[in-house]
């Protein structure tokens, strides 16, 4: 019964963990395409929306990083004894 619990504990830690690193990459993504959409920019005011947009991204990798620093997949393996 506790074999099976931990089993699913960590695939579950698993999944977070791979949701997490995954997300992360995605937002770095957006932000590298802002980016490239400023250089090409000569409006200031879009200039200055992609700049928010991008700072808006900063925070929430910034939140993504975080949360997936706090998911650990469990250690070992459920021993039965």
């Amino acid at each position: 019964m506790f074999s099976v619990a931990w089993e699913a504990r960590r695939a579950q830690a698993v999944h977070a963990i791979q949701t997490g690193k995954t997300q992360v990459r995605d937002i770095t993504r957006q932000i590298y395409a802002l980016l490239e959409r400023i250089l090409g920019a000569t409006n200031p005011t879009i200039i200055q929306a992609y700049e928010a947009k991008i700072g808006d991204l900063e925070r929430a990798k910034a939140i993504a990083t975080d949360q997936l620093a706090k998911h650990a997949e469990p250690k070992g393996a459920f021993r039965k004894n």
